[in-house]
């Protein structure tokens, strides 16, 4: 048996289809986004790590050499 399909019924399925995937890619794009938020916070948090010392060991020469 062959079924067709009319307009009317495959609307609904088809907007259910665009969001459905819509909402996947929607998923998708905020995982990605936290993990780039993720190694921007871990860069940050290794950058400021590095400044600091590197500003204790310039305040360490300083009180040294007083």
């Amino acid at each position: 048996e062959i079924y067709t399909l009319s307009l009317h019924d495959a609307l609904p399925i088809l907007e259910k289809y665009r969001k459905s995937q819509y909402e996947k890619l929607k998923r998708e794009i905020e995982h990605a986004l936290m993990g780039e938020v993720e190694k921007i916070r871990a860069e940050n948090k290794r950058k400021l790590e590095d400044k600091r010392k590197e500003l204790a060991m310039e305040f360490e020469k300083v009180r040294v050499s007083k």
